[in-house]
């Protein structure tokens, strides 16, 4: 309830005020450019409201181990969203897309929403919500900080050349795809056990499950990058050789997928220390080390994007997420140590 009534309120905040904070943060867009961006940010925002609920909702069915019944739940989304893009296809536009990505945030909580029983009145204990406020709060603050590094890519990029800002933006995504099922795998698997370890006082079964995971990220998540440097041109190619997508930018993704490795391989390992961290109940370890490497990460990205351009970018973001990662490993080990 606290989730849908902060994020209400986010939302009508930013809808009303969405013509002023687009142009704001995208300088570089013109009018009709800038106009598009306002109309599609609006309808986005209410997919952030459905997704701030379900969010709540997969906590809640991780925390019961209930992974099948949030895989089964997304794919029926999925297919139903993609069944409505089928059955549009033909007079769809970026707003129906947009629509549909609302559309399928809205079934996976209608369908997830069960596990939350009947209605009841949320319970105002002053000591329960000053315990959770204290472990909530590292996260809260650590990611708005982090979340302007968006913002900043977009900005800087939105005065640039036309398709650069959709290509980072594609190959990112196609990176998020694969991490997102890394992490189901992984990471939200092994949380149970690393959180009743930790309760328990087992430190020997919390590293050694530790060290499966992130061994089998890194692994994982090293062999798929081999395969894009040796089969990722030819593969995307056949993916994407359409009318709107010329060969010079297939190449260009390519070579933004080689220089984000660090963004794919960082990324999901990062996850796994980050997860060991809040597993064991610490939240505030991940977002210092996290604000001090985003800190000295900002000016470094701004200055490689505009010696070296969209490549120094990549290569920049694939830095940032290596060095957190390592960083957090290093706290790690010394935590493991003591113990």
């Amino acid at each position: 309830q606290l989730a849908g009534v902060l994020f209400a309120t986010i939302t009508v905040i930013l809808l009303l005020t969405a013509q002023w904070w687009v142009v704001w943060l995208l300088p570089g867009f013109d009018e009709s450019y800038s106009e598009l961006t306002v109309n599609l940010s609006r309808i986005n925002l209410l997919a952030m409201f459905f997704s701030s609920l379900l969010s709540v909702l997969w906590a809640i069915h991780t925390a019961k181990e209930n992974y099948l019944r949030i895989e089964i739940t997304s794919i029926i989304a999925n297919i139903i969203a993609f069944g409505a893009l089928l059955w549009a296809i033909k007079e769809m536009n970026i707003y129906t897309a947009s629509w549909i990505m609302v559309l399928r945030a809205m079934l996976q909580v209608l369908m997830l929403m069960k596990i939350m029983g009947p209605y009841q009145k949320p319970v105002l204990s002053f000591q329960a919500n000053k315990q959770i406020w204290k472990k909530v709060r590292p996260l809260v603050a650590g990611n708005i900080y982090y979340k302007t590094d968006t913002l900043i890519d977009r900005n800087l990029i939105s005065a640039g050349a036309p398709g650069q800002l959709t290509l980072l933006n594609l190959a990112q995504q196609l990176y998020s795809v694969g991490n997102t099922v890394l992490s189901k795998i992984l990471v939200n698997t092994m949380m149970p056990g690393l959180a009743k370890s930790a309760a328990a006082g087992d430190s020997k079964a919390y590293n050694q499950l530790l060290t499966k995971r992130l061994i089998l990220s890194l692994l994982f998540t090293g062999l798929i990058f081999l395969g894009i440097v040796f089969f990722g041109k030819w593969v995307l190619v056949n993916v994407f050789s359409f009318r709107n997508f010329e060969m010079e930018n297939i190449y260009s993704l390519w070579w933004l997928l080689i220089l984000l490795a660090g963004y794919w391989i960082g990324g999901l390992a990062g996850g796994v220390t980050s997860g060991a961290f809040y597993a064991k109940g610490d939240t505030v370890t991940p977002t210092k080390t996290g604000a001090v490497m985003f800190t000295i990460y900002i000016p470094v990205k701004i200055w490689c994007y505009f010696k070296y351009g969209i490549s120094g970018l990549a290569i920049s973001i694939s830095a940032y997420y290596i060095a957190s990662f390592l960083t957090q490993l290093f706290y790690l080990k010394k935590h493991l140590k003591k113990l």
